[in-house]
């Protein structure tokens, strides 16, 4: 008898021997109990439908996690976990789920299903609706000025809530705009601003992670692929790695410093002014748990990192010592 908890088949083998006294319950269990396990699948050289679409990022990230010997990997996109061609090899058949990394060419996926991929384009001439297309990007929800958390509740568009999301949704903006300088830098150090780089971009998917917390009050705020305080602990690494060449301070500096420092010490301000809000947000508030606490932290520490990494990256002839006796 297939295993489906020790306890309970023994039970049911127990008092339900006879067909004529089984419950439908019991019956449904009898029936899926017998039910025999799919055939194994043979695996299919070469990338399924989906993989082939992939762009070369996700591409890369499956190929590392595979040669780690890894069940999953975090999409460099998303940020979701996704399963690895390791993790369905060892299930040792294709699911029917059309997974992203099936390494069976999708070999229990219905029909239907499948054909979706293969399905020609339509001509641009035939109508296939004569209902206009409305994009996802407005809902109109917000019309009225209230906007919902990820609880489902409504609230006014100035509560501190929104006003705490709006600051770190304009920090990663300017995140975004500072990793565009440092690579348009010829003039950087190529591993400097590879390093420097990759923090940002670390930094700007945790910005959204730390969005979904401050706009999940409660205990739903469910499990993260990984925790603020590790951030924040990874976050100082960077600042001992990129302080460390650099002269000490003596003085304090102007922010400027060429295109790419200037840009970072725009995010240390306002990365600033999003702690102050999430510390208002925070303060007294009982309905928040320690990982939106934790994430607060990490607000604070981005700052420093800013600062540092617009030293580092900073043209020397271009920064400029505050001297207090000059108007």
């Amino acid at each position: 008898m297939r295993r489906f908890g020790g306890s309970f088949v023994h039970l049911y083998s127990r008092h339900c021997s006879s067909e004529a006294n089984l419950t439908p319950l019991q019956r449904r269990i009898k029936a899926r109990l017998s039910r025999p396990l799919p055939p194994m699948n043979a695996v299919v050289e070469g990338l399924n439908e989906v993989e082939k679409l992939l762009p070369i990022d996700i591409e890369n990230a499956h190929k590392a996690a595979v040669a780690a010997g890894e069940e999953t990997y975090t999409d460099p996109k998303s940020g979701l976990t996704v399963f690895t061609r390791v993790a369905h090899i060892n299930k040792g058949r294709c699911c029917g789920c059309k997974c992203r990394h099936c390494p069976y060419g999708h070999a229990n996926v219905p029909a239907s299903k499948r054909d979706v991929a293969k399905t020609e384009v339509k001509p641009s001439t035939e109508v296939i609706s004569s209902k206009p297309h409305k994009s996802g990007v407005y809902t109109r929800g917000g019309d009225k000025g209230t906007s919902s958390l990820f609880t489902g509740e409504r609230r006014k568009k100035f509560d501190p809530v929104f006003e705490a999301l709006g600051t770190i949704d304009e920090l990663n903006s300017h995140v975004g705009l500072a990793k565009a300088h440092i690579l348009d830098d010829a003039k950087l150090d190529p591993a400097l601003a590879k390093d420097v780089v990759d923090v940002l971009e670390d930094i700007q998917r945790r910005l959204f992670h730390c969005g979904a917390l401050f706009a999940t009050p409660g205990p739903s705020q469910g499990p993260l692929p990984h925790q603020p305080k590790e951030w924040t602990a990874e976050l100082e690494k960077a600042i001992d790695r990129l302080d460390a060449p650099l002269p000490p301070l003596t003085c304090f500096i102007l922010p400027g410093g060429g295109k790419a420092s200037g840009q970072l010490h725009v995010c240390r301000s306002t990365c600033r002014r999003a702690e102050r809000c999430v510390v208002e947000l925070l303060d007294g508030n009982d309905t928040y748990l320690d990982k939106a606490r934790d994430a607060a932290a990490f607000v604070n520490r981005m700052s420093d990192f800013f600062f540092v990494a617009a030293r580092a990256v900073s043209d020397v002839s271009l920064e400029t010592s505050w001297d207090k006796l000059k108007s």
